[in-house]
């Protein structure tokens, strides 16, 4: 799971919920079990697995404009050529308040900070926490880390040398910059430069092919 599909998981689901109804979902669930044997929880993150689903039950157009109709609640993505930056809108009042109790946290800003060092991307957790230097218990500290992972502000990169010699998995977080806008109502807007965010995505891969 990339940090985009991680940060839209919980809402996509829900919204799929919401227009299909419970009829069309436990079919879904059905044919899910039947074909791949995962759960709608699972597949929501290898979206392509309902998309061929969706486009068995519904036709390849049709399926298509549901899956955009998923997604209008929660997100609006910019379109960029490519080497351009791209913007995502946030309107989802429930994961803009999730995303704003996060960027006012002052440890998880000191740890946006760290990855952002020297373009400090590829970066171990122990590196991280290292140049963040919270003033948290390691295990607290941990946890803030991991509690930005699933929420997917920051995603897995690879793999380093850890200082004990191990490999280690690498992080960077999914978006340079964040702007608060008001637009009759509260919108966020991540503002990403590296298009490989976008593109290990298999949720915006998937729709928005």
């Amino acid at each position: 799971m990339t940090g985009i599909d991680n940060m839209l998981g919980y809402y996509l689901k829900k919204s799929l919920e919401t227009e299909l109804g419970e009829k069309t979902v436990s079919k879904i669930i059905e044919e899910l079990h039947s074909w791949y044997q995962i759960s709608l929880d699972d597949a929501i993150t290898q979206f392509d697995k309902i998309d061929r689903i969706l486009v068995n039950i519904y036709g390849n157009k049709s399926a298509k404009s549901l899956e955009k109709r998923f997604l209008k609640p929660i997100i609006e993505m910019s379109s960029a050529k490519q080497g351009e930056m791209i913007s995502i809108t946030i309107k989802s009042p429930e994961l803009i308040q999730s995303i704003i109790s996060i960027i006012e946290d002052v440890s998880f800003r000191k740890i946006f900070d760290a990855i952002s060092v020297g373009n400090n991307n590829d970066a171990s957790v122990e590196n991280i926490l290292n140049i963040a230097n919270l003033d948290l218990s390691e295990q607290s500290s941990y946890k803030k880390i991991d509690i930005l992972i699933k929420t997917g502000l920051i995603m897995e990169t690879g793999y380093t040398m850890g200082s004990r010699g191990r490999r280690v998995k690498t992080y960077q977080k999914i978006f340079d910059k964040i702007n608060i806008k008001m637009n009759h109502k509260l919108e966020l807007v991540l503002i990403i430069n590296d298009n490989s965010v976008i593109k290990k995505s298999l949720i915006l891969q998937t729709i928005c092919a």
